[in-house]
């Protein structure tokens, strides 16, 4: 039994995510120093994060789902996905952001990876998954393993930062 739910972020409510993004405890294990780059404005951001995400049009290709914790009256951050086709396998790439430090170390991360891969395979036939993480967030990947996702590779990105990429299959 999860310890949280996911509530689908319709477009009218994405500034929420863009706060969560650009303006919270996260913010740097999603922009900054440790990625070599800056903060991206809105327009940056709904940039790669398109319309497509925030409504129902393409539910199984792209999503942003809020986590709110069964135990309290707030939402706590976002789980994202897209499809991104490897070696004609269709894998959905997914993203996680837990917006406070308060509410790490919870079980949050991973309860809702794994509530985001269950509905990705129910409702879309989802078989693979996958997620990168900066090498230095020990956390992330300390939630992804718990998640049951499995380190599969090493690489540096075209700025020389080490990454790791977890995947899963069903």
């Amino acid at each position: 039994m999860s310890n949280i739910q996911l509530n689908k972020i319709a477009l009218c409510n994405k500034e929420k995510f863009y706060q969560w993004a650009t303006n919270s405890d996260a913010t740097p294990y999603w922009y900054g120093s440790l990625y070599g780059d800056n903060i991206p404005t809105r327009e940056e951001l709904f940039e790669d994060y398109d319309a497509d995400y925030f409504n129902e049009k393409k539910p199984c290709e792209k999503g942003v789902f809020a986590i709110k914790p069964l135990s309290e009256d707030r939402e706590i951050g976002v789980v994202n996905y897209q499809v991104e086709w490897i070696s004609s396998k269709k894998y959905y790439d997914i993203d996680i952001l837990i917006a406070s430090d308060q509410d790490k170390n919870k079980g949050y991360g991973s309860a809702a990876l794994s509530s985001l891969v269950r509905k990705l395979n129910v409702e879309c036939n989802a078989e693979y998954f996958m997620i990168h993480v900066h090498s230095e967030n020990t956390r992330a990947q300390k939630a992804y393993e718990k998640a049951g996702f499995i380190q599969n590779r090493k690489y540096k990105d075209a700025k020389g930062f080490e990454w790791l990429e977890y995947t899963k299959g069903i």
